[in-house]
């Protein structure tokens, strides 16, 4: 015997998620601009019985997916910072899980001056 370790919390599923197909796109992509950053916020896919393990976040300044970001599946808003002002950027989102990436929602938004 030994010392007792700390309780850890998990979450359960209340009915099995299908990962047999990539998720939909995400939904209702919203852009926040700021001078030097950007807020993006989104609404998961519409198909709630495939199951999202995360979110690909890409952006580039006229051309989507320079810079890629990985965020998890519970999140719906994301600033990026250290952007240039007064610039245009592409944006795209996507759902993913262990069959991999589903297909993207492009828009564009630009930082403030």
């Amino acid at each position: 015997s030994s010392a007792a370790s700390p309780w850890f919390s998990a979450q359960t599923f209340t009915k099995d998620l299908d990962e047999t197909k990539v998720p939909g796109i995400p939904l209702d992509l919203k852009c926040r601009s700021q001078k030097n950053s950007l807020g993006v916020s989104w609404a998961p896919p519409t198909n709630s019985h495939v199951v999202v393990r995360g979110y690909q976040l890409g952006f580039g300044e006229g051309v989507p997916d320079v810079y890629k970001l990985v965020l998890d599946s519970r999140k719906r808003y994301h600033v990026i910072k250290d952007l240039k002002p007064n610039t245009e950027y592409i944006l795209t989102l996507r759902a993913s899980n262990d069959k991999g990436e589903g297909e993207p929602f492009i828009d564009s938004c630009k930082t403030g001056p």
